[in-house]
């Protein structure tokens, strides 16, 4: 905010407040706090994104080692197909 663009009206007996005479709205003229603020959203915001970014990378190790279960299991019938297909086999040969 800039109070060289719009003159505020104080409010009695409340310290860094005014009222914007145009819309009525109330208005903090506490620079500083404008500013920690600012930064404390900013903070609030890149702990958001990494968070979000954690919960992809966990997502996408799941699916990796789903897909690897998936994998496995395949070999797995596989093999045991096979191995069907030779008792099969041999007892056929006996």
């Amino acid at each position: 905010m800039d109070t060289e663009h719009f003159e505020y009206e104080p409010i009695e007996n409340v310290e860094n407040w005014a009222r914007d005479p145009r819309t009525g709205l109330l208005c903090n003229t506490d620079f500083e706090a404008i500013e920690e603020y600012k930064r404390y959203r900013e903070s609030l915001e890149q702990a958001s994104i990494k968070r979000g970014d954690r919960v992809r990378q966990e997502k996408q190790k799941h699916q990796i080692l789903e897909n690897e279960v998936n994998s496995l299991k395949d070999d797995v019938s596989e093999i045991k197909s096979l191995l069907k297909d030779l008792v099969q086999g041999l007892s056929k040969d006996v």
